[in-house]
């Protein structure tokens, strides 16, 4: 009887006239018809794994985040990642222009992502950014996702990386210093007052209790802005005595402590520093 060709099944292929069997489409590629001479390559945007594949069904997407602009791949290790800073939300991707670029107020911090992560509060991002900076001091970033900081309301200021702003900034001080931190931000002018005359107020945060009192002047109490220059006695330490006390009476020296008055130095008490602690002494104005 008489020889006959068959031909080449799907998912083969001959390209060689004589041939006596048929070869496996390698993986890459498939054959969906019969007798075919060359196989079709896979499309680009993904890849397909099998050998002797007989229709493209076997093709396999990148995943979001990826991308493959080549046809024929046998490998998911042809998907390229997007880069830093950008993110890529659909499968099957041809090419990187469908890596975008992260929103302000969210970030990429490593390749091949499917979406962005948002900034956490305090901090902040511009557009395409691989991570987040914390607010500068002077501003507040107050819910997740911001692309920029806002500058605290005047009199307030905040440290780096802050929420919102809870303290008066340098130049004023607290007037309640138990204050709930939304009253005070909502309300700055009215908990925030300018510093007294001669008292220091030179950095963010200060409160009335412990406004800073410059040595020859003297305070009643910390809850007085009325600073009295002490003219006839050169014994008035200002605001650091309270921390010289604080330290004797750590120590147990509570006679020391007493014997010195707030604001005074050792020895000396009473209103602008004029009295003697101890009886048997006594204030000469003359000295």
């Amino acid at each position: 009887s008489s020889k006959s060709c068959i031909p080449c099944a799907p998912g083969q292929y001959q390209d060689l006239a004589g041939q006596a069997s048929c070869l496996l489409c390698p993986a890459g590629s498939f054959s969906s018809d019969v007798g075919l001479a060359a196989c079709e390559p896979c499309p680009s945007g993904g890849f397909c794994e099998e050998a002797g594949a007989a229709t493209r069904m076997v093709w396999e997407a990148c995943r979001a985040g990826t991308y493959n602009q080549e046809e024929g791949s046998n490998s998911s290790l042809a998907c390229l990642p997007c880069m830093l800073g950008a993110y890529s939300p659909r499968p099957g991707a041809k090419s990187n222009a469908t890596c975008e670029p992260c929103r302000a107020g969210t970030f990429a911090g490593e390749v091949g992502l499917d979406a962005c992560v948002p900034c956490e509060a305090g901090t902040s991002s511009f557009e395409g950014a691989s991570g987040c900076d914390p607010c500068e001091p002077g501003h507040y970033a107050a819910n997740r996702g911001q692309g920029e900081c806002v500058p605290c309301p005047h009199p307030l200021a905040s440290g780096r990386g802050s929420v919102t702003c809870a303290v008066c900034k340098e130049g004023f001080y607290l007037l309640d210093s138990t204050a709930e931190t939304t009253v005070v931000f909502m309300e700055p002018t009215e908990h925030c007052k300018l510093c007294p005359l001669h008292a220091d107020c030179s950095a963010p945060g200060a409160i009335l209790e412990s406004l800073g009192i410059p040595r020859g002047y003297w305070r009643a109490s910390n809850l007085t802005i009325q600073l009295h220059a002490c003219d006839l006695s050169d014994h008035c330490s200002g605001s650091s005595s309270a921390g010289d006390a604080q330290i004797g009476d750590s120590s147990g020296d509570a006679a020391a402590a007493a014997a010195r008055g707030e604001g005074c130095d050792s020895g000396h008490v009473g209103p602008r520093c004029e009295w003697c602690a101890m009886q048997s002494q006594y204030f000469d104005r003359a000295q």
